[in-house]
């Protein structure tokens, strides 16, 4: 992308920080942007969410567990309670990273910090099912079901509910 951009415009992008990195070629008056990697502006827009970890995903399942919020000693008290107490520094590094991936926001209160899910389980599974479907099956639902049907994983009750909803959907769709 080419853009001829006086001075004060270059600055202005770089104030709004609409861009994650760019290359300038400054001539005189005019200024040439060679290179302009621009951010998602819309969450719409962005459909990919970084993949993270199973231990981050542990963390994750304790904060929605607890509401979508979360102060540390919860997690740690939580995660004590399943067996698998971590320490301090492994649960504060996890959790800088899910804020820097924006699975969490943070929130100081005092000395402490309040964790929030910036991403609903709901979003989270949905994402991770089409990453699965597009990963394992090329998009194609029909092949996981089929798999899931071979192998025993959806029982016949399972089977006829999935039906069922089917057959309410396309009524509420005609």
């Amino acid at each position: 992308m080419f853009a001829i951009l006086l001075p004060f415009d270059i600055l202005s992008l770089i104030l709004a920080g609409d861009f994650l990195s760019q290359t300038f070629l400054t001539t005189g008056q005019q200024s040439v942007i060679l290179h302009v990697e621009y951010k998602l502006l819309s969450t719409q827009e962005e459909s990919y969410m970084q993949q993270i970890s199973d231990y981050e995903l542990e963390l994750m399942k304790i904060i929605w567990a607890k509401g979508g919020t979360a102060m540390y000693a919860e997690i740690a008290a939580a995660l004590e309670a399943k067996g698998t107490p971590w320490t301090k520094n492994t649960i504060v590094t996890l959790l800088s990273r899910l804020t820097a991936k924006g699975y969490l926001n943070t929130h100081k209160t005092g000395f402490r910090n309040q964790y929030t899910a910036a991403v609903s389980v709901m979003d989270y599974q949905e994402n991770e099912t089409i990453s699965l479907l597009d990963k394992l099956y090329e998009g194609n639902a029909k092949g996981l079901v089929s798999m899931l049907v071979q192998k025993d994983l959806i029982s016949p009750k399972d089977y006829e509910e999935l039906r069922e909803h089917w057959d309410e959907s396309e009524v509420h769709n005609e």
